[in-house]
């Protein structure tokens, strides 16, 4: 047969399983005759003949059991179609659609992670095919996943690229509505002002489309409302959020009495309950909560199991801000029955027992309190041990380091709870161990494993090259200047790649965050030498605590209502960082912080290691005034900081320094960015004149010989200028020469992905100790960077330092390094001597207290080239000191006969 007529028979054919096809689809209204019929097709040999043809039938099956929420024949049918597609590479609409109902399928099925790859490879195909009303559905559907896993950022990131594209336009208005008020409620969700405005200018441009809409969406217009509210909740005006959902309560009454309109209902009324709670009003609060409970009972699903927990949780929490402490544990217990055997660390509703948990704690600790039964406090401490317990795994089951330290942050609660019942019960070892699970764990987990050269699996390092490429990729995205030709391909270029992402780290199953536990008190005694202290601060529910643990004892104090403290921190922040507002203001304030935060904790040590909590992680502590006399704790004391005091694990011995890299960055004179450093060549001298060293600079500075510098230094020291981005913490750099380009930053999201054993890495370059406060974890700022990567120790700054006297500190710092003081003595040494020769306003803490010492300041560096000089000297002087001993003693002094012996040598006679 010629070619022209096979070309005939085969349009025919195709043309023909077309039309029965079209049949099978329409044979009647009821979609369970035309999944028959549609199933019929399928055993016939000429339909299966042609893959593309296969394909339809089964995504037109797959399309009907959608219809009909039967999610297990949905997956199984999607799953046919693709592979079909796939066959023949074909690029329908029903190719992404089929993708779409896939990732519905698997995600009602509850397997997110693979619902999330069927969303992802929507993005990655090829954006001349793709369908926008699915396309604008993936983006929605995957902010939604990213935030029921509490991973924000990566939700932020994925709906902003989509809302700074030309697809927006392209895409249905109310597909691009869900994205806006997606992107609103993950920034609503983190920490931060600027977070809480972005929150809110998404949720008005959403209400700014939907006005222009011609149909206008019920269900968009209420998801918006709850938005609105959930803003002004965050916000903390509490009686206009719950106005707003009372008043979305009464509009969905009125609309529909569906079970999802119901369902719906009964969280807002919720949500109202919860607004009350923290307006005060406990009669309302507990008014609404009734209402929730009422309204559930009368229309909602008990397949919502969510609102059902909402329902009990809510009526326990407003029946104790009531103070009817019995019916409050009546409906905890309740909510806790729901779930009956998953109180576990394996559970699948984490979330919902967690808050139980705590809110089973909180009532057990109330009713302690007003019985004085011991037994309610040990119940209540039974609740959070095993809350403990959960929430490990909770984290453990996180996907990426950021949405990790988010939950932590979340579930400070819980611990601070657990540190109030602690103290109460004078437990110091479950005090200790409750204060460092606020700490930076994720950190020192980090730290270890990287410190551990060629201990990486090859898993472990594709995760580090895939996470270094998308800081990259989001880099070059967030340019403002860039053709949107390749602002397209970028976006791809990053959704495979935050695919590749999720892929690697859910095979990488020895989650890294469970291999450290915190030392126990006992542990850190150990480590402790005479003199020496570590100070571990804690938030609690209201109240700063510390505990001081010292090679002998340990100790608790209560110190300081929180919101009291911080006004006086904040205070003294603003004093310390200008020393124009007056010195006198400065003393009195840093006199009143002492007493307050410092004072009581004191007795004889000679050196202390802090462990600092909230603002008290942006404190100078050595800029504290003791005494009317002004002298500062610098000059009694000996101080550095740890992110953690699991950090002792890594307790440092005595280091052979041989070179000291220096890194020096060149930066033009006529850059508009940033300008050369005035006193960078002082520092060098500095360091020339007691130790050797290797300088990088100019065009042997870049990316590639810093890092390789991190790599395999002893100490390195970086001479050059730092910004930090206190909105996208990854985005903060150090400025490698001064050209604006991604070859010239070195990112704090790529030092995430170094590895190092560096002793000592030097920034004295400004804000490189400051950041986001992340709570539950700590800073994030360039030292942790460095600390993540393995170094074992940094200095950084506070503030935007004088360049002339810091580089005065680090030449005396220096100095004294290399007569073989430890790290943290070194330091302390050089700014008392900066602190004895500075005069008039030179003197003020600004110049001095910003420089400050993180991670093992406690070993000693040891100088080859003084060590020898040192040896000599001792040979010199012991033979000189035997001499005179003998010269001036009563006996004779022995006559050597050293002559005699050269001569016998030499064969004179």
């Amino acid at each position: 047969m010629c070619f022209f007529a096979q070309l005939v028979c085969v349009a025919w054919g195709q043309l023909s399983i077309a039309d029965r096809i079209n049949e099978a689809r329409t044979i009647s209204e009821d979609h369970g005759e035309q999944i028959e019929a549609l199933n019929k097709l399928l055993s016939d040999p000429k339909v299966l003949e042609y893959a593309d043809s296969t394909g339809l039938i089964h995504y037109a099956i797959a399309f009907r059991y959608r219809i009909l929420s039967d999610h297990v024949a949905i997956e199984e049918h999607a799953r046919k179609a693709i592979n079909a597609f796939q066959e023949v590479n074909y690029n329908g609409y029903q190719y992404a659609y089929g993708l779409s109902f896939l990732g519905e399928s698997l995600g009602a099925l509850g397997e997110y992670s693979s619902a999330i790859d069927s969303y992802f490879e929507i993005l990655s195909l090829d954006p001349n095919g793709r369908d926008f009303d699915v396309y604008g559905y993936a983006v929605n559907r995957l902010a939604e996943y990213f935030i029921k896993y509490e991973d924000y950022d990566s939700a932020i990131r994925i709906t902003q690229n989509f809302l700074s594209s030309d697809y927006v336009s392209q895409t249905p208005d109310y597909d691009v509505l869900n994205i806006l008020v997606s992107s609103s409620i993950a920034h609503s969700n983190l920490e931060g002002l600027h977070h809480l405005s972005e929150a809110k200018r998404l949720i008005d441009e959403a209400y700014l489309l939907y006005d222009t809409m011609d149909v206008l969406q019920d269900e968009a217009g209420v998801e918006m409302d709850m938005q609105q509210a959930a803003i002004l909740l965050l916000g903390g005006d509490y009686s206009r959020a719950a106005a707003l959902y009372q008043s979305i309560f009464e509009h969905l009454r009125d609309i529909d009495s569906s079970a999802v309109v119901n369902e719906i209902g009964t969280r807002v009324a919720y949500n109202a309950s919860f607004a009350f709670q923290n307006a005060e009003r406990a009669s309302s609060a507990l008014q609404m909560a009734q209402v929730a409970y009422d309204h559930f009972d009368s229309y909602g699903d008990p397949a919502f199991l969510e609102t059902e927990y909402l329902i009990y949780d809510n009526l326990a929490t407003s029946f104790l801000e009531a103070a009817q402490l019995d019916s409050a544990l009546y409906y905890i217990k309740k909510g806790l029955k729901i779930f009956q055997g998953e109180i576990n660390p394996s559970t699948q509703h984490k979330k919902y027992v967690l808050n139980l948990l705590y809110d089973q704690a909180r009532i057990f600790q109330a009713l302690s309190l007003t019985q004085s039964r011991h037994f309610f406090q040990d119940s209540a401490f039974q609740s959070l041990l095993l809350l403990d317990q959960i929430f490990d795994a909770h984290i453990n089951e996180q996907l990426s380091e950021y949405s990790v330290a988010n939950l932590k942050n979340q579930g400070l609660k819980y611990y601070q709870l657990a540190v109030d019942l602690s103290y109460s019960k004078s437990d110091k070892e479950f005090f200790w161990y409750f204060s460092e699970k606020t700490k930076g764990l994720m950190l020192l987990t980090a730290h270890l494993a990287r410190r551990k050269v060629g201990a990486f699996s090859k898993l472990q390092h594709q995760i580090d090259v895939s996470n270094r490429d998308r800081v990259r990729l989001e880099y070059h995205l967030s340019q403002a200047h860039l053709e949107e030709s390749l602002r397209d391909s970028l976006r791809i270029l990053l959704n495979a790649k935050n695919q590749e992402l999720l892929e690697l780290k859910r095979q990488y199953s020895n989650n890294a965050n469970a291999e450290v536990s915190p030392l126990t008190i006992k542990d850190i005694q150990k480590r402790l030498s005479r003199k020496q202290s570590v100070i571990q601060y804690q938030y609690g529910s209201n109240q700063l605590y510390a505990l001081k643990v010292t090679d002998r004892y340990s100790r608790m104090f209560v110190l300081e209502a929180i919101e009291s403290i911080e006004g006086e921190l904040e205070q003294f922040l603003r004093l310390v960082k200008d020393p124009v507002l007056g010195i006198k203001d400065f003393y009195e304030q840093s006199q009143r912080l002492y007493t307050r935060v410092v004072e009581p904790l004191l007795v004889e040590e000679e050196e202390i290691l802090i462990i600092a909590d909230g603002l008290l992680h942006f404190i100078p502590f050595e800029a504290l005034i003791m005494d009317s006399t002004g002298t500062y704790l610098l000059e009694e004391v000996s101080i550095s900081y740890l992110p953690s005091g699991s950090f002792l694990l890594d307790k440092g011995r005595p280091m052979e320094i041989h070179t000291i890299d220096i890194i020096k960055p060149r930066y033009h004179e006529d850059s508009t960015s940033v300008s050369p450093l005035p006193f960078i060549d002082a520092e060098i001298a500095a360091i020339q004149e007691v130790f050797q060293y290797k300088l990088l600079d100019d065009e042997d500075v870049s990316k590639a010989s810093f890092l390789k510098a991190l790599g395999e230094s002893e100490i390195l020291h970086f001479g050059g200028h730092a910004f930090v981005d206190m909105d996208h913490e990854e985005q903060t750099y150090l400025a490698l020469d001064s050209r604006d380009r991604l070859a010239s930053k070195l990112l704090l999201g790529e030092l995430y992905t170094s590895t190092s054993t560096t002793d000592l890495v030097i920034l004295s370059a400004c804000n490189t100790g400051v950041g986001r406060l992340l709570k539950g974890e700590g800073v994030s700022s360039l030292t942790r960077g460095f600390l993540y990567a393995g170094v074992h120790s940094t200095i950084s700054t506070l503030w935007i330092v004088d360049d002339q006297s810091t580089t005065r500190i680090m030449a005396g710092f220096y100095d004294y390094l290399s007569q073989g003081k430890i790290k943290s003595k070194a330091l302390r040494m050089s700014k008392l001597d900066y602190l004895s020769s500075a005069e008039g306003y030179q003197s003020h803490p600004f110049y001095w207290a910003g420089v400050i010492g993180t991670g093992n300041m406690g070993s000693a560096i040891c100088n080859p080239i003084n060590w020898y000089k040192a040896f000599f000297t001792v040979l010199l002087f012991g033979g000189l000191a035997w001499f005179l001993s003998w010269r001036f003693s009563k006996k004779p002094f022995p006559k050597i006969e050293f002559l005699t012996d050269w001569d016998e040598f030499t064969g004179k006679s």
